[in-house]
């Protein structure tokens, strides 16, 4: 149940641009445990808010999901990330355009979930503020935590461009 929260900061807020969002896991869990498991969230300042960011493991698949609790943004890629090996992962904005990526290579996507345009803020809650969490539905309950290894977590404020999410996948290897 290991999970690093952080205060509220205006870093964390990733507006209505672009951005990337880049990180190594290794996890062999991914069923619900009445919430999915978190990977990252930005929690507002009372937990599941409508319309912030959270990237966690779908429960069927074990494939990553991106969505906001609004459900206005729910994206699965349809690769499996649950096999106790480490895997790069991205999440992207461009011009709208969202993308997921796994070990360097764009994912392909659940036909059912497949938000592939999203332009609305997201960080704006809290007074713009958002409260960054990593491994964890909410930091005072049990629910949701993710079972596994982060690494290397990073959040850009711009696009990546395809062949330097491939890089960051081909070294730094944990």
């Amino acid at each position: 149940d290991d999970y690093v929260s952080y205060p509220g900061t205006a870093a964390a807020n990733l507006g209505t641009g672009d951005f990337t969002i880049v990180w190594w896991m290794k996890t062999k869990h991914y069923a619900t445990e009445t919430y999915y498991r978190r990977i990252y969230m930005t929690d507002g300042p009372t937990g599941n808010k409508a319309g912030n960011l959270q990237l966690n493991m779908d429960p069927n698949t074990g494939c990553f999901n991106a969505w906001t609790n609004s459900g206005d943004l729910d994206l699965v890629c349809k690769e499996n990330v649950a096999d106790d090996k480490w895997h790069a992962l991205a999440f992207r904005r461009k011009s709208g355009a969202l993308t997921m990526w796994v070990d360097g290579k764009e994912g392909t996507y659940s036909s059912s979930h497949n938000t592939r345009t999203y332009t609305k803020a997201l960080g704006s809650d809290n007074g713009g503020k958002p409260r960054p969490l990593f491994g964890k539905y909410t930091p005072s309950g049990s629910l949701g935590s993710f079972r596994g290894s982060i690494d290397k977590f990073q959040v850009y404020k711009i696009a990546l461009t395809d062949s330097e999410i491939g890089t960051t996948a081909a070294v730094g290897r944990p």
